[in-house]
């Protein structure tokens, strides 16, 4: 019997790849950015002829992008090819007050400089530029934005409850990416975060 349970395994685990490499180099041999997933990756392991791609974190984390934040289930899986990262479970990014799902990531142009995210309800464009160096993931959404150089506008509201934190939060999304946001920025917290920025 154990003889036969091995026979079943070994095949199962033979099409996968255990790389010693890094994840960043494994995403640029596929045509993507380094530094789409962020430096807590523990393993992974890659099965190239089902693309299936399957990344361990160290813990669910939060990591902060030039757009904003993004949350990272303990385990992150998803199809891999060339310029495309599909069926994507275990990411989410925060959008508008909301944690949506990323399901894909696509480069359809390597020329072009741009990067798609389909989070669902919207596809966003975004500069390849901002995924090239993997960001630190922490276990907190206001650690993540202290990491991003955001923890000035944190220190007033430290003993806050975490709506308001996270409305902070929310509103350094949209003030970094205010050429797509910033009609949405009315409320005098979000003018005197933005202004306060600006000072320095």
């Amino acid at each position: 019997m154990p003889y036969v349970a091995l026979s079943i395994l070994i095949p199962l685990f033979s099409s996968f790849s255990f790389s010693t490499g890094s994840i960043g180099d494994l995403l640029q041999e596929h045509g993507l950015p380094g530094g789409l997933l962020p430096k807590a990756v523990e393993s992974f392991a890659h099965d190239p002829s089902s693309g299936l791609l399957e990344v361990l974190i160290g813990r669910p984390c939060y990591a902060w992008y030039e757009d904003g934040l993004s949350f990272f289930d303990r385990e992150v899986r998803g199809n891999l090819s060339y310029g495309a990262l599909q069926s994507v479970v275990g990411w989410s990014q925060e959008e508008l007050f909301l944690w949506l799902p990323v399901k894909e990531i696509v480069i359809a142009d390597s020329d072009s400089g741009v990067i798609l995210f389909d989070i669902g309800v919207a596809h966003k464009r975004l500069p390849v530029s901002s995924f090239e160096d993997p960001p630190d993931c922490l276990p907190g959404a206001e650690e993540a934005a202290v990491e991003a150089g955001l923890g000035k506008a944190f220190s007033s509201r430290d003993n806050d409850n975490g709506k308001v934190l996270m409305w902070m939060v929310n509103c350094a999304s949209l003030v970094t990416s205010g050429i797509r946001y910033q009609h949405l920025c009315s409320d005098i917290s979000c003018h005197s975060f933005k202004n306060g920025m600006n000072d320095e």
